[in-house]
């Protein structure tokens, strides 16, 4: 066996054993607690969490509204912008220069392949803005988007600035759900709420002008190509 396949298996030990290990002392439902034990050092435990939890496939929402509940929305959006570029660019390398087979196996197994397609010719401009539009749909998975930009060729500066420009929006709002949370018949968590749909909303327009000016883009090189 080659040096290379096992450095890929041991990293992939890692990977299972780790998220194993998180899921079980850093359940999702106690989340919240667990970071509050660390008195006035939970504001550097939560960074290290957010940068770190995400790599194993742990859910990125409670995190938010942990957060959102301990620090509130400004510090709260401060410490999670920190944590996101750690975690954005660890997973970014680790799809792009470790144990690529297994993440290209993983992610192409979940993406529909037209996506694939459009990933893999898309120039960077392209790029950048696909994964803009990702970063603002609340529904798409924040730890799924990490991977498989590593395995585009999306430089890795566009991809750091869609990156914090997309989650600020989804981010704030989460935050202050969790800063409402305590008190769900607020104006406050409901104004929350409607900011989430409209975001969700707003996200699917831009993915349909994106996709439009793509079609007519495509359209336009196959009639001077036909000429």
């Amino acid at each position: 066996m080659k040096k290379k396949q096992i450095v890929k298996i041991i990293f992939i030990f890692i990977i299972i054993l780790t998220s194993f290990y998180l899921l079980k002392y850093f359940p999702p439902a106690e989340i919240r607690s667990k970071i509050e034990s660390f008195g006035i050092y939970s504001p550097f435990v939560y960074v290290i969490l957010f940068s770190v939890l995400p790599a194993f496939l742990f859910p990125v929402p409670p995190l938010a509204l942990a957060a959102g509940i301990l620090f509130g929305v400004i510090h709260g959006t401060i410490y999670t912008l920190i944590g996101a570029v750690i975690n954005s660019t660890i997973m970014f390398f680790c799809a792009r220069y470790t144990a690529k087979d297994f993440f290209e196996n993983f992610i192409y197994k979940v993406t529909k392949k037209d996506l694939q397609k459009k990933l893999i010719n898309e120039n960077q401009k392209g790029l950048t803005y696909i994964f803009f539009i990702m970063r603002l749909v609340p529904l798409v998975s924040y730890n799924l988007i990490n991977y498989l930009a590593g395995l585009t060729g999306i430089h890795y500066r566009n991809y750091i600035i869609s990156t914090i420009i997309g989650i600020i929006p989804g981010t704030i709002i989460f935050l202050n759900m969790g800063d409402k949370l305590l008190n769900i018949k607020s104006i406050g968590f409901t104004v929350s709420v409607i900011l989430f749909l409209l975001l969700t909303a707003i996200s699917g327009v831009l993915l349909k002008i994106y996709l439009k000016k793509d079609k007519e883009r495509a359209n336009g090189n196959d009639n001077n190509s036909s000429l």
